[in-house]
C-alpha cells in the first residue's frame, strides 16, 4: 500500500522492472483504503489473471522473491 498516487506509480514501475517475467502484460487497479486514524492508503492490484490457480501461482512466485502478494478480485480504479 502507498500513501500517495505518485508513490504508487513509482512502486509499480519498480516492481515491473524487478519482476518483468511475472508482471509484464498486467494492468493496475487502485483501491483506496481509509484506515481511520492511520489515514488513507492506496492499494496496488495487478491483473487480470486468467484463473485463481494462476493468480495463486503468481503470488507464490512473487512471495518467493520477497514481494508481498495476496490473491484478490481485480477491481478498483484504473491507473
Amino acid at each position: 500500500s502507498y500513501r500517495t498516487l505518485d508513490r504508487l506509480k513509482e512502486g509499480w514501475a519498480e516492481l515491473k522492472a524487478a519482476h518483468p517475467s511475472e508482471l509484464t502484460g498486467l494492468d493496475v487497479r487502485i483501491q483506496r483504503i481509509d484506515t481511520g486514524k492511520n489515514g488513507v492508503f492506496r492499494r496496488l492490484l495487478a491483473g487480470p489473471v486468467n484463473s485463481r490457480t494462476a493468480a495463486n501461482g503468481l503470488c507464490q512466485a512473487l512471495s518467493a522473491k520477497g514481494v508481498y502478494c495476496k490473491t484478490v478480485t481485480f477491481s478498483g480504479s484504473a491507473l
